[in-house]
């Protein structure tokens, strides 16, 4: 299941405005600290960490329009349904 969560979120990264595809990319894919962010783009510190909370944000938005999802009590994805047969935002097929 993490799997094709993972492929989705790649494809829906690209959903969200430029400013924060690279970041989030850089952050989360690349391992990168929010210093290094801040001097690779030449923005303070916190302007990164408040672009990667927005992107995570979006994302959020994003992945609840697609599909349903059932969180354990430490907010761990247990299980999803998507709502439709086909999704819009990164195209898998409900099985």
């Amino acid at each position: 299941m993490n799997e094709e969560i993972s492929k989705c979120l790649k494809k829906m990264i690209f959903e969200l405005p430029k400013k924060y595809q690279e970041i989030i990319m850089l952050y989360d894919m690349n391992g990168m600290s929010h210093k290094e962010i801040s001097e690779k783009h030449d923005i303070t510190i916190s302007c990164s960490k408040m672009r990667i909370q927005r992107a995570k944000a979006k994302l959020k938005e994003i992945f609840l329009e697609c599909c349903d999802f059932e969180v354990d009590a430490f907010g761990n994805i247990i299980d999803y349904k998507q709502k439709e047969a086909v999704c819009k935002k990164c195209g898998n097929k409900c099985e």
